[in-house]
């Protein structure tokens, strides 16, 4: 089968690799669609802990071409997403409902070969069958939503509080579209791209600024809800000085490992404020799936380009092309 193989840190290229040949209670699903994800670029740069040599992806959906002998109530042909963190459910983590600390996790596309391919194996325990009515483009954009959903759900907003989300990327604009299902009375956004910040405006969002001055005038009690989905350090440094009294703010950017951010104890102290990560999802893909499927959250509005296998290794090797959204990958090439 033909793959993206990225051999080790920045070494990475399309070529031909054994199909998986799936274990007993594996499925093997032919790919029909993929997302790039921003955690892939640090796969890639070796700035996220990441097995090599590895096939990427962990955002897919496709149709089951073969199940292991000791899988039950899944067969060929039926059209799946799957979740790609595979846990023990034996560990302390696992046996306290905290699945997603588990002690011995694999993630497809990051420990073990994942979508950026024809063919992947998953366990079948990883399985969600996917709808007729969601493309197989919007149902490899199930796993962002479910860690969009799971974010919020962390975050346990107030029901007609105010929310600010700094990134209007992919990441953001499900984050925008799940608070305001979540009961926000409104959700601003903040983003340098002009561009992206129209789209944040189409998708929902009550107000879009450029910069955090033009935010503190608008708002200069704060928010209730501060997110950053970017990332970046010096915006993750600024985010803090919008946050109103006893404010909850969510840590959903990605950064590399070893970034520093520095915050002041006395602020949170002194505001009362609760700061929560999120990593992952955990049991919110049945909630996605049935989301998108009753047209609640259009995960399609995210997707700004369908590619092939080249275009999407290329754009991994030198960067996506600027005000580009969700990147979505069909191994056929349709």
């Amino acid at each position: 089968m033909k793959a993206i193989l990225l051999n080790a840190v920045e070494q990475m290229k399309v070529g031909d690799t054994a199909v998986p040949v799936p274990k007993e209670d594996e499925v093997l699903i032919k790919v029909k669609a993929a997302g790039l994800c921003g955690s892939d670029f640090h796969i890639y740069h070796g700035t996220y802990p990441a097995v090599y040599p590895l096939i990427q992806g962990h955002e897919f959906s496709g149709v089951i071409e073969q199940a292991g002998k000791n899988v039950k109530g899944w067969k060929a042909g039926q059209r799946v997403t799957a979740d790609p963190n595979i846990y023990c459910h034996h560990c302390y983590y696992c046996l306290n409902g905290q699945e997603n600390m588990c002690e011995n996790a694999q993630a497809s596309g990051v420990t073990r070969d994942g979508a950026f391919a024809e063919y992947v194996a998953v366990p079948a325990s990883q399985l969600y069958e996917l709808p007729e009515n969601i493309s197989f483009e919007e149902g490899a954009l199930i796993e962002p939503l479910a860690c969009a959903i799971y974010g919020v759900k962390r975050l346990q907003p107030e029901y007609g509080g105010k929310a600010v989300v700094f990134g209007a990327g992919p990441m953001g604009l499900l984050l925008l579209k799940a608070l305001n299902i979540a009961g926000m009375s409104q959700v601003a956004i903040v983003d340098l791209d002009p561009v992206c910040l129209e789209r944040a405006a189409a998708m929902g969002a009550a107000k879009t600024f450029r910069n955090i001055g033009e935010v503190k005038k608008a708002y200069p009690k704060g928010f209730d809800v501060v997110v950053d989905a970017t990332g970046n350090p010096k915006v993750i440094g600024q985010m803090f000085g919008v946050a109103a009294k006893r404010a909850r703010i969510l840590q959903f950017g990605c950064a590399d490992t070893d970034t520093m951010v520095p915050i002041s104890p006395y602020q949170i102290y002194a505001n009362d404020w609760t700061y929560i990560g999120t990593c992952t999802a955990v049991h919110t893909y049945s909630q996605a799936i049935d989301l998108v499927s009753q047209g609640k959250i259009r995960v399609k509005d995210v997707i700004s380009q369908v590619v092939s296998m080249e275009t999407l290794a290329g754009y991994l090797t030198n960067g996506k092309p600027a005000g580009t959204m969700k990147i979505v990958m069909k191994p056929d090439g349709a």
